[in-house]
């Protein structure tokens, strides 16, 4: 069995996990996985649509570029 493909991913933050005090969370209340998800993919998705606002500045700079390079 081969893992994920990671060839294009990049680190984009580091996650710390105090293994003891979310197994006790857990246990007592399982419901509540759900709000660290949430949160996790909040940071991610804000991260990415950051990600991209930055690529669409670059291509519209390169494009300004060009037409005024002529």
């Amino acid at each position: 069995m081969t893992g994920p493909d990671l060839k294009a991913s990049r680190v984009v933050g580091e996650l710390a996990v105090h293994r003891e005090s979310l197994s006790r969370v857990l246990r007592e209340n399982p419901e509540s996985l759900v709000g660290i998800l949430e949160a996790l993919v909040s940071a991610l998705t804000g991260h990415k649509r950051a990600v991209e606002a930055e690529r669409e500045e670059e291509e519209e700079e390169a494009e300004s570029y060009a037409l005024t390079e002529v």
